[in-house]
């Protein structure tokens, strides 16, 4: 079994593997995790227990139709063993994925021939496809006209034709419910007298931005839409996440010189509700934004592991490209959200005016950095503004303050400049790096005027994300 978006792996590997696939499927197929490995099951978020796959021919489901109570019982060892071997489980309650969705990479100049091909041998239907630069390959994205049993979801996997296949993962804003200290705290107007971000790049991964709101009418330089017409219309999220980055009037932006690049990755789900993105959509959104020397990318989003964004991100931050996340607003028991608990990606909580922790943030060994969160003033609908809270909130005051580092000191590389953040942060809670507000408090203006030692950020606590040997990385993890 090949490695999920990420061709490099050895042939023992490929069965290893191949055999988490199929346990995961199997499981998928009694309601109890998604497929792949990946999704979350139930809860406010999990994976569609009645999604795409079934477990056999129908004369099968026949015979055993009597017998399905006790398969069901004998599930439970089987998901107990996936909790430690692979990231359903762990991500249960994070995200759905499409249950009729498959992803699957060529590679480069692979013909349309071929994936037609793929898709008629397999009962398939491509939907759209796209050359992916980062990591040289073309990703198609496949409808199921029927569903698909394990065993012919592990023989698309092992196809050659086929470098890899994994579900179309849905991702959820990370806002939490509306409840302006920051500039104050911040110290932003003193900051101000040193940076303003002037040209530096920045991409917004979001819902999109409102362009002609007066606070970011001419932050905005670019757009692109990765949804096309399944967006909707309310850029609410994405607005106000970009006017804290570089709002220029009705409110103090941290960095109002910055360049943003807004990516549609977000539309509306007619059957959930809320608004979500997939897989393909941000992949394809983080692609574009470095194609456009976009220096920072702002991912205030949450979802599941996932192989083609962890390998996308990787890319981009070999490329000197910073990415920051929100951690997630789930609470303290939740497991690590993605894509923030990848080691290349600092992940962002949330506090209020008295530096306690947004009660709904979530905890971890991943916490990179704190920021304000609860009520941070923010760009809302038309002309309007409002109060936002959650982890997206603060994650915008992070990047916001990479860009004024990034124009101050344009010679720093990626690592240098991640490390600054880290060793400027005043520590809050527990003496030292803590699972609540990680290095602690974002301090601006020491980002800026102090010379601190280049240093690699400090591995993420791996015993909170899925072991290493569960599912194969890439080499820069």
């Amino acid at each position: 079994m090949k490695m999920l978006f990420n061709p490099e792996i050895s042939n023992s590997g490929r069965r290893i593997f191949a055999c988490l696939v199929a346990v995961c499927f199997a499981l998928a197929l009694l309601g109890k995790a998604p497929a792949f490995a990946g999704g979350g099951g139930g809860g406010g978020g999990g994976g569609d227990d009645h999604g795409g796959f079934s477990s056999g021919s129908s004369a099968s489901k026949q015979k055993t139709k009597k017998k399905a109570a006790p398969a069901k019982r004998k599930a439970a060892p089987a998901k107990r063993k996936a909790a430690r071997t692979t990231t359903a489980p762990a991500n249960a309650g994070i995200s759905r994925y499409r249950p009729n969705h498959i992803l699957a990479l060529f590679v480069t100049g692979t013909t349309d021939q071929t994936i037609d091909d793929v898709a008629a041998e397999f009962g398939l239907a491509r939907l759209a496809d796209s050359q992916i630069r980062l990591i040289d390959g073309r990703l198609v994205k496949y409808a199921m006209k029927r569903r698909m049993t394990a065993r012919r979801a592990l023989e698309l996997a092992n196809d050659p034709r086929v470098i890899s296949a994994q579900p179309n993962y849905l991702y959820r804003m990370a806002a939490g419910a509306p409840v302006q200290f920051a500039v104050k705290k911040l110290e932003i107007p003193r900051v101000h007298e040193i940076a303003t971000g002037k040209g530096v790049i920045v991409a917004v991964i979001d819902s999109g931005i409102r362009t002609k709101h007066p606070a970011v009418a001419k932050s905005v330089i670019e757009q692109f839409n990765a949804v096309g017409k399944r967006g909707h219309k309310d850029f609410s999220h994405g607005t106000g996440v970009a006017s804290i980055i570089a709002a220029r009037a009705g409110m103090v932006g941290v960095a109002p010189n910055a360049q943003i690049l807004s990516a549609i990755a977000f539309a509306k789900d007619k059957k959930r509700g809320p608004a979500v993105a997939e897989t393909y959509d941000i992949v394809r959104s983080v692609d574009w934004a470095v194609s456009k020397q976009a220096q920072i990318i702002n991912m205030s989003f949450t979802g599941a592991r996932d192989p083609a964004i962890d390998d996308v991100l990787n890319a981009a931050r070999k490329a000197g490209v910073i990415p920051v996340a929100a951690v997630g607003n789930l609470g303290a028991k939740a497991p690590p959200a993605y894509p923030a608990a990848y080691p290349q990606v600092i992940a962002v909580t949330a506090t209020d005016a008295r530096d306690r922790l947004y009660k709904r943030a979530n905890r971890g060994a991943y916490v990179t950095v704190a920021a304000p969160g609860v009520d941070v003033l923010v760009a809302r609908r038309t002309k309007s503004y409002g109060l936002m809270s959650g982890t997206s909130a603060a994650t915008g005051y992070v990047t916001g303050a990479l860009a004024l580092l990034i124009e101050h000191r344009p010679q720093l590389d990626s690592e240098t400049a991640v490390g600054q953040i880290t060793a400027t942060a005043r520590d809050l809670g527990k003496q030292g790096r803590d699972r609540q507000f990680g290095h602690g408090l974002l301090n601006i203006y020491g980002v800026i005027t102090s010379d601190v030692a280049a240093k690699t950020p400090e591995q993420k606590g791996q015993s909170e994300l899925i072991p290493a040997s569960a599912v194969p990385q890439t080499a820069a993890q």
